[in-house]
């Protein structure tokens, strides 16, 4: 019996063996598994958080562009405010020219035609200014004046009339053709310590 015995003995301690070396295999088998599946888990996690990261950079950087864009509005509605006060603030200044000042301009106009034959159209503004003997006055200085007595209605300043060629010199038109030659120096001038 002891070689049955031994026998046994031997085929369980066989069979013992192979089931260890089972196990170390299973168990080497689910570590080696668990590692990878470890791996992948952060590698998923740091990609999630890689694409999230983006998301958020790229939600900053639009955020980013549109204080910028609101900004330049802002600047932008500033300076057309600052222009169009500027332009108001003058045009009522030249509308309110005393009547010296308005034959002061008007003089220095009028000599720039020598000896054309002209014709003035006061803006009514203007025109209410002067009395006939202003008038009388000028034409003395300038013999080849006439006058239209027809007001421009609501306006200041006048217009020159030349051969069937009118050079402005209503105030409204002086100062929107200045803002639009000089408004980008205007614009500097006005925020240069901005």
């Amino acid at each position: 019996m002891n070689d049955i015995t031994q026998l046994r003995q031997n085929v369980l301690e066989k069979a013992h063996q192979e089931g260890q070396q089972c196990l170390k295999i299973a168990t080497d088998s689910l570590d080696t598994d668990f590692k990878e599946r470890q791996q992948q888990g952060l590698h998923d996690l740091k990609a999630k958080r890689q694409k999230e990261l983006k998301a958020l950079e790229q939600q900053f950087q639009v955020a980013q562009q549109q204080l910028k864009n609101q900004e330049r509005q802002a600047l932008l509605a500033l300076k057309q405010d600052s222009i169009k006060e500027l332009f108001e603030a003058s045009l009522e200044k030249m509308t309110n020219f005393s009547k010296e000042e308005e034959l002061a301009f008007l003089k220095q106009v009028l000599s720039k035609y020598p000896e054309q034959p002209l014709q003035v159209t006061f803006g009514e503004k203007t025109g209410q200014k002067f009395s006939s003997y202003d008038c009388a006055e000028l034409r003395l200085a300038f013999p080849q004046l006439s006058y239209n007595q027809e007001l421009i209605p609501q306006e200041a300043g006048f217009l020159v009339s030349l051969d069937q060629v009118d050079d402005n010199y209503l105030y409204r038109y002086l100062l929107e053709s200045v803002l639009k030659e000089e408004s980008s120096r205007i614009i500097d001038m006005l925020f240069s310590e901005i």
